[in-house]
């Protein structure tokens, strides 16, 4: 049934931002201060290392759902320019956080860490990673607060 399916798709997307904003907040605010004080760059790359295909899974399945949900919300992409509605609204607040997760992540993965594993003690990188890190953090609360607001209201 339809109730069935909304169920699951809501239960998906959520199981996935609690695992994609979770880890990063573990990240962000348990290894990171650590990792900033002891000048020791291997604490962020191996939790980046063992979190990889979890917390990636997580955020494509959230995409996915995400997207379907949108769909659902607003059955015509040209919908989304209709800043009168407030889904409307929010979809494009959660594709604009969705961007800037993108490229952050994509800053981080092609150049921050292959370079910071060739040269470990670089505090310039690490310091660079830490901010790539607290950005797609304070994403990923966004992602969450936007979301909070589809049950809500602004």
């Amino acid at each position: 049934s339809r109730r069935f399916m909304n169920f699951w798709l809501l239960f998906w997307h959520i199981l996935g931002a609690c695992i994609w904003v979770g880890g990063h907040l573990y990240l962000c605010l348990c290894i990171l201060p650590k990792a900033v004080r002891h000048q020791d760059s291997q604490p962020i790359l191996n939790f980046e290392n063992s979190f990889e295909k979890l917390g990636m899974t997580a955020l494509v399945v959230q995409v996915l759902t995400g997207f379907y949900m949108a769909h659902k919300y607003l059955p015509s992409f040209s919908m989304l320019t209709d800043y009168h509605n407030q889904i409307s609204v929010l979809i494009s607040m959660k594709i604009t956080w969705l961007i800037f997760t993108i490229l952050t992540a994509l800053s981080a993965q092609l150049i921050v860490i292959p370079r910071l594993k060739k040269d470990l003690g670089n505090a310039k990188l690490r310091h660079i990673f830490a901010g790539h890190i607290i950005l797609v953090t304070v994403l990923g609360v966004a992602f969450m607060t936007t979301g909070v607001l589809f049950r809500t209201g602004f």
